[in-house]
């Protein structure tokens, strides 16, 4: 069903992530650990959110260069980056310093540009590879993947991190990287834009010219009424999520344990939720159905199963655990109609463009629903984070029913 360009895709993106995932890890956990700043913990994450909300900036770039090219050399850029650590902390030890705390800091935000390049480039080229397979089914395989393997990954990982040194848990890291290229490699499809074309304007492109093809992905979206009409609610949805997500670990304190286990248990039941609403993509002719129809409904249901986590949470407390995995069910199955609409809709030529500003529009409003959450949860309480969530997917899930198409 799924051909080797495909399966190399997937293969080559779950080891980038696996690779991402143990940097990140190693970082946190040495800022944690060794500094025990909360400012140092707050820079990383700014780095991350900050690179979300201006991956826009690499649309033109993922759009006119080579894409099998731009995969491998992200990654090799990722590798350097890895090396480079390695060797210093090989030849002259980790010590929990200004001068480490500056390398830690560079190379979180190389290796998270990179990431930004590379997730929306691997998007764009899964309708290029996969060809005759109906996307909802590719997009829901690829997330299915990615999930499984965060979870097994993790927690390998967290043991890795406690038992091995550093220096050998960035070897292992390495390791992945280069994995990652050799599966990237084996790609082979042909682009149907000349490739000679796409090196002279990595080499000759004007900032003008940069700057013109930024504006036409901005172009594009805005004729791309249904797209559009899609992520009006799903800008308010990712507000009133940051909210719920700045309350649920005092939550998970308050009504579950006061141990990290409580908030560790919530994420889990989400997490396999997420990989069932996946899986459900691969449901046979489930693609023919009504994309506007199956968001307002997976947007209402996970409203609902949502609202059981805030109304039983003392009477309970089990109801807490199905509605955050039902809530993560139909999330993920939404999210995977949105990426399969934005891959059918959107032509290949601008696609990287739509799909980074997508990311940056969706991604600029958690910040500020993170700041509103915080404000919510000191002067209303955590119930209150929770239930406007809920309340925010079924409004918008209704609304998704009677907006025209």
């Amino acid at each position: 069903m799924y051909n080797r360009d495909t399966k190399a895709l997937l293969w080559g993106r779950i080891s980038t992530n696996i690779a991402d995932s143990l940097q990140y890890m190693i970082i946190m956990w040495f800022f944690n650990e060794r500094f025990q700043s909360p400012f140092l913990l707050g820079l990383i994450f700014a780095v991350e959110s900050g690179a979300d909300v201006l991956s826009f900036l690499f649309g033109p770039l993922i759009d006119n260069s080579n894409s099998k090219k731009l995969l491998v050399n992200c990654s090799l850029v990722q590798i350097i980056n890895v090396m480079v650590l390695t060797v210093l902390s090989l030849t002259i030890g980790i010590e929990a310093n200004n001068f480490w705390a500056i390398i830690m800091v560079i190379s979180m935000s190389i290796t998270t540009l990179a990431s930004t390049i590379l997730y929306p480039l691997q998007m764009k080229m899964i309708p290029m590879v996969a060809k005759d397979v109906p996307l909802v089914k590719v997009n829901g395989l690829f997330h299915v993947s990615e999930k499984v393997f965060d979870i097994l990954f993790n927690a390998i990982a967290t043991i890795l991190i406690a038992k091995l040194l550093i220096p050998i848990n960035l070897i292992i890291t390495l390791v992945v990287f280069f994995v990652a290229v050799k599966l990237y490699s084996l790609i082979t499809y042909d682009q149907h834009f000349n490739f000679e074309e796409c090196e002279d304007y990595e080499e000759e492109g004007t900032i003008s010219e940069y700057l013109e093809d930024l504006k036409e992905g901005f172009v594009e979206l805005k004729n791309q009424g249904e797209l559009l009409k899609l992520i009006v609610p799903l800008i308010f949805v990712n507000f009133f999520y940051a909210i719920a997500m700045v309350g649920l670990p005092r939550f998970s304190t308050e009504f579950i344990s006061d141990e990290a286990t409580g908030y560790g248990i919530l994420l889990t039941f989400s997490a396999i939720g997420s990989i069932l609403g996946a899986s459900l993509s691969q449901i046979k002719n489930i693609e023919k159905i009504s994309m506007k129809k199956m968001v307002s409904f997976c947007l209402m249901m996970a409203g609902i199963s949502w609202l059981l986590i805030p109304t039983l949470a003392e009477r309970f407390i089990y109801a807490s655990y199905i509605g955050i995995f039902l809530n993560g069910i139909f999330i993920s199955y939404m999210n995977i109609i949105f990426i399969s609409l934005v891959q059918s809709r959107v032509s290949e030529d601008t696609l990287g463009r739509v799909a980074t500003i997508n990311e940056s529009i969706l991604s600029s409003i958690i910040p500020i629903g993170n700041f509103v959450g915080a404000w919510i949860l000191k002067e209303l309480g955590v119930i209150t984070t929770q239930y406007t969530f809920a309340i925010a997917l079924i409004v918008f899930g209704l609304y998704y029913i009677f907006i025209r198409s």
